[in-house]
């Protein structure tokens, strides 16, 4: 920055005027000018295959570049693929650097383009996405980014794989739940699976009804086990189905099961696509009062009504507990004294009805107390019954797909077989600012000071276009001239 300063003496002191020059300092590091492209060639590669990469390096700049380096990292490919040596094109490397890293180093002429290539053989192992990162520069540029392709490797032979669904969210005593478990081949040659589903936390709580398979052999059920094997082609699908019914007396109220199949997804039956989990809905109702014979006319007799949820599925929002005391075989004999007392819930009179409602979760229970009044006219037996008005869902749950094959997407900011990085755009040139002015208020008239060699000061009125100032600086050299000033006035008084 360069300062330029001017005085201007009036009469009775002085003003100062301070005008700053700013010279914007040159950037340090220029855009890139390097337009990088890497290829593949393939978007999946098998078991074995070869993935050949070739990357383009194109200077489109207007000066040539002394020194290009381009790395490409292959840690997260080397557990997928083995390197074969053959790195080529301007600057190639030997061999493999620290960490698994290819880096080729070398002068680029403006427009000319550099082509590097190498290439993979995968194995098998690792997890089947061959990964690799591209960072290229060159001395006084910025990176120009990193360049990262995934390249899928897929396995060869039989890739068998299952899914299992179930016809019911919620099942309750007496339906019927019907299983299906579809085993398919999506490999380039026949497979054969053997595959058990394992029902010992079915069948505490339901009967095994029935089985069959969309082809081949039947499945063969020996409690607590359903079986079936056969040989599936490639591109093909079996459907194995059963049934179960529910009992009225269980164990722990679920039909919990899961399927397996060596050398497939459900090798253990963890996945979720091979487990499946079916609550029992029970809403256990109990009822205590008077003798059937009730008593004498102006008898009050007491019941009390309890509603238990004692299945694994909680009665709650949309599905509440709800349950019914129906006394129309009562109301002959004896009437409601509407004094229904307890909870959780509500409970509501609807002649010959008393209405139960509660949100109940697993294991919690509703209790009420009430009263009739016996009277004459009726047949003398009284009689009433403590019924569930209850609901459940009663549809499937959504089908779970079977788990996608070898894998042909990337994570975010990934690219399969193919990426490019684009030479930045220009940074615009930021506008010169306009010079602005400052100035001190003029002192009050007086004599005309002069110079030591008894010149005149010029600088008219003080006021003088300024640049743009540094506000420190400006403090600092104002308090400078100020002193300075006030040292000539006292000289020349």
């Amino acid at each position: 920055m360069r300062m330029l300063l001017r005085r201007s003496a009036l009469a009775g002191g002085a003003a100062i005027v301070a005008v700053a020059l700013l010279v914007a300092p040159a950037s340090a590091e220029k855009r890139s000018p390097l337009l990088v492209e890497k290829s593949t060639g393939v978007r999946t590669v098998k078991d074995g295959g070869t993935i050949a990469y070739t990357i383009t390096v194109r200077n489109t700049g207007t000066d040539a570049l002394p020194s290009v380096s381009v790395a490409e990292d292959l840690g997260e490919a080397l557990d997928d693929a083995t390197y074969n040596g053959d790195a080529a094109g301007p600057g190639a490397p030997a061999g493999l650097g620290p960490p698994g890293t290819l880096t080729w180093t070398f002068p680029l002429a403006a427009g000319a383009t550099a082509t590097l290539t190498y290439s993979l053989t995968t194995t098998g192992a690792g997890d089947r996405r061959a990964a690799s990162a591209l960072r290229v520069s060159a001395p006084g540029y910025s990176s120009a980014g990193v360049c990262r392709t995934v390249v899928p490797v897929l396995r060869t032979g039989p890739d068998i794989a299952l899914v299992k669904n179930v016809s019911r969210k919620v099942a309750m005593a007496t339906t019927t739940v019907v299983y299906r478990v579809l085993i398919a081949n999506r490999g380039d040659t026949a497979g054969t699976v053997d595959v058990t589903d394992d029902l010992t936390d079915v069948i505490d709580d339901a009967s095994f009804q029935k089985a069959s398979s969309s082809q081949g052999a039947a499945p063969v059920y020996t409690a607590p086990r359903l079986t079936w094997s056969g040989e599936i082609a490639p591109g093909g699908n079996v459907t194995v189905t059963y049934e179960v019914r529910v009992g009225t007396r269980w164990t722990n109220a679920v039909l919990n099961n899961a399927v397996t199949a060596p050398g497939t997804n459900c090798v253990t039956g963890q996945a979720a696509e091979c487990r499946t989990r079916v609550p029992v809905s029970s809403l256990r109702l109990t009822k205590s009062g008077p003798p059937p014979n009730g008593g004498p006319p102006g008898t009050v007799l007491n019941y009390i009504i309890v509603a238990r949820n004692d299945g694994a599925y909680d009665l709650v929002g949309d599905y509440p507990a709800l349950a019914y005391d129906d006394m129309s075989q009562l109301v002959d004999d004896a009437d409601y004294n509407n004094d229904a007392a307890g909870g959780p819930g509500t409970a509501t009179w609807a002649s010959p009805r008393l209405n139960v409602r509660a949100e109940l979760k697993v294991g919690e229970s509703t209790t009420w107390r009430y009263s009739v009044t016996a009277k004459a006219g009726g047949n003398g037996d009284f009689v009433n019954a403590f019924r569930s008005a209850t609901n459940i869902p009663t549809d499937a749950p959504p089908d779970k797909p079977l788990p996608a094959p070898d894998r042909d997407d990337t994570a975010d900011g990934d690219a399969i077989g193919r990426c490019r990085l684009d030479p930045p755009a220009p940074v615009p040139t930021p506008p010169t600012p306009s010079p602005s002015t400052s100035t001190t208020s003029p002192p009050p008239p007086g004599p005309t000071p002069t110079t030591p060699h008894g010149l005149p000061e010029t600088g008219g009125d003080g006021r003088v276009l300024l640049g743009l100032l540094a506000a420190g600086a400006v403090a600092a050299l104002t308090g400078v001239v100020l002193m300075a000033a006030a040292r000539r006035r006292r000289r020349q008084e």
